[in-house]
This record gives C-alpha cells, sequence and structure tokens, in this order.
C-alpha cells in the first residue's frame, strides 16, 4: 500500500501513477496492489489537486527483494567434457551481480548467470552455488553437485605378451564414487577379475582372445571395448652389435679388450673374461651399435690367461 496525506484546500482529488503512465481508478489518497506481480515493480507517485492548486508527490519506488525463479540443477559429466550450470533469478531493479563458487570457493570471473566448465577433471568435480543480487538484497542458489561419470583415462588397447612369462593387462578409469571392474574374455565375464588389472602369472595360448572390461560408479558406467590379446611364442631381436667367435679349447680363458685408436697402445679397455665351455664360443658387445652411422669403430684382441 502507498498513502499520501495532503492539508490546505478541501476538497481534494487524486491521481495515482506508474512509471508516468495514469493508474485507471486510482483515484484516493491511497493506492493498494493486491498479487503483487513482476509488471507491478517500478516508480508510483500521485497528482493531488484542489480548486486553486496542483502538486506531484516525490517518488516512492516498489522494490522486489532478489529471488532466484529457477534453481541450478545436479549435472553427470564424463572425463574432459563439459558442463554447465544456469540460474534464474528476478529482482527490481534488476540483478546485476553474479558470483558461482565451488565448494564454498569463489571462482574467479564466474560472474553471469550460467557457468561452463570445460574438459572436466576431478578437479572440478563438487558442489556449486551462486549468489546473485540487486541494488537492495541477495540471495543464495541450492547446491548443485558436478558428479564425473566413470570415464576411460587409460584404455586397454590390446597386447602381444611372450608366451609362458607374466602378463598384466590393465586399464585407467576416473570418476567419482567407488570404481567397479569386470573384466571379460570373449565376451563372457572372467570370474574375480574385478580390478584394474588382470595379471596372467604365465600366461598361455589358451588365452588368447579379445579382452574387454566394465567400469561403474554410482554415477553410470563405461565399457573398454573388446581388444585382442595375441600371444608371441617368443622373444626374438635381431642385433647389430660387434660379435666375436672365438674357438679354442674348453676350459681356456681369455681377456677381451677393445681400442678405438691403434696408435695409441695404452687405449686399450678391458671388456669381459671369457672361458670356453665348449670349442667354440661367441661373445656380443652389446654396448655398441653398429647399425649406427654414428658409432665408433672399434678393435677387439684376445689375450690368453694362463
Amino acid at each position: 500500500m502507498f498513502q499520501v496525506a495532503s492539508t490546505n484546500e478541501v476538497p481534494l482529488t487524486y491521481q495515482w501513477f506508474f512509471d508516468n503512465s495514469s493508474i485507471a481508478n486510482a483515484t484516493n489518497n491511497s493506492l493498494t496492489i493486491s498479487g503483487v506481480q513482476q509488471s507491478n515493480f517500478g516508480n508510483y507517485y500521485v497528482v493531488v489537486s484542489g480548486n486553486h492548486s496542483r502538486v506531484n508527490s516525490q517518488v516512492a519506488s516498489l522494490f522486489e527483494l532478489a529471488a532466484i525463479t529457477n534453481q541450478p540443477t545436479n549435472i553427470v559429466s564424463a572425463y574432459e567434457s563439459s558442463a554447465t550450470f544456469n540460474v534464474g533469478a528476478v529482482g527490481y531493479p534488476a540483478i546485476n551481480y553474479y558470483q558461482w563458487s565451488l565448494n564454498g570457493t569463489n571462482l574467479i570471473g564466474a560472474n553471469s548467470n550460467s557457468l561452463t566448465i570445460n574438459k572436466i577433471t576431478l578437479a572440478n568435480t563438487g558442489n556449486y552455488q551462486v549468489l546473485v543480487s540487486n541494488v537492495i538484497s541477495s540471495t543464495t542458489s541450492s547446491i548443485a553437485t558436478l558428479n564425473m561419470a566413470p570415464s576411460l583415462a587409460v584404455p586397454f588397447v590390446g597386447a602381444t605378451p611372450i608366451w609362458g612369462q607374466s602378463a598384466t593387462l590393465s586399464v585407467g578409469a576416473i570418476g567419482n564414487g567407488t570404481l567397479s571392474y569386470q573384466w571379460y574374455f570373449n565376451g563372457s565375464p572372467i570370474p574375480g577379475a574385478n580390478s584394474p588389472g588382470l595379471t596372467f602369472p604365465s600366461i598361455q595360448f589358451t588365452n588368447n582372445g579379445f579382452y574387454s572390461v566394465i567400469v561403474t560408479s554410482p554415477f553410470g558406467s563405461v565399457t573398454n571395448v573388446a581388444e585382442q590379446v595375441a600371444l608371441d611364442p617368443a622373444l626374438v631381436t635381431l642385433g647389430f652389435s660387434p660379435t666375436l667367435r672365438i674357438t679354442g679349447a674348453p676350459g681356456d680363458s681369455y681377456l677381451i679388450q677393445r681400442s678405438a685408436d691403434l696408435t695409441n697402445t695404452n687405449n686399450w679397455k678391458n671388456m669381459a673374461n671369457v672361458t670356453l665351455f665348449q670349442q667354440q664360443q661367441i661373445w656380443v658387445d652389446t654396448s655398441v651399435d653398429a647399425s649406427s652411422p654414428f658409432a665408433n669403430k672399434y678393435f677387439y684382441q684376445l689375450i690368453p690367461e694362463y
């Protein structure tokens, strides 16, 4: 209710105005607005008239306290995706300030009615809230939570382990909440395979096949598509290192020396002591890659040890 008191002349007439427009049938010394709506907020004044004078009242404003009309809602997103929180707010004068916070700490530059988080990591997850205000009041939204669904940070991409050796298949997953794992072999769940790594103490050819894993949490699940495990029967490498074939009597011992400069007789370096266990034996200088054009060239000599 707005009300005005006047003196001097009688009788008096009244006409109320809202934002400089006259209000129909508003011709009393008081103005009551019932069921205030958004359209009622603004500036009011009344013109009081007598037989010999007319005067305008001071302007009085009907303000609206800052209020949240649409609260931000919870979001579940994947690793390195994006998420946007929105808030709806009203007030008179209009809302002119927003401040978003994460877990109670204000976020620098987060000063609009929406907040977008790009390339989400675990550090971005938590409780978001926004303070809104106009020149006369402020209010805080309810809390909205950002959670990360299980996501494959390091997916399993297959493997070629060596037959009979230990082998571990692994997947790297992140997300909020407790992560649970289930490995599958050729589409069937593997009993007890419920951790990020699946270890074979001695992998066999019967383990050849396709492996997948499903990671779950309270916020969803993600599937690592089936990838192949194909065993190698043995590890074979091709070397390009200097090789000495030593022929002698079993039991003979030799000192192997190496030099890169024959002009310096003091430049010989002891490399190994070899005792023959058969008539012919091979020794390889694995410290040199002779296939490289930048490798040093070496001379070798054997000195019998008696």
